[in-house]
């Protein structure tokens, strides 16, 4: 919840992100330390805290683009 990482399925774990809100332009880079469910509609699931940096938590979901560094 405390630090900048998030679930993800199309990468190993503990690869590096850089996530940018694509309404506002804000990004964050975030380590990939958990795996989605596969039924899941959400391409990606940020921490509290990566979600905040780049997006108000009062917007729910957002979309972004994901760059594999």
């Amino acid at each position: 919840r405390d630090s900048l990482t998030a679930a993800y399925n199309s990468v190993p774990l503990h690869t590096k992100l850089k996530i940018t809100n694509l309404m506002n332009n804000k990004s964050c880079i975030i380590t990939v330390t958990d795996r989605m469910g596969n039924k899941t509609p959400n391409r990606i699931d940020l921490s509290y805290k990566a979600f905040g940096e780049i997006a108000n938590h009062s917007q729910g979901r957002i979309k972004v683009s994901v760059v594999k560094l």
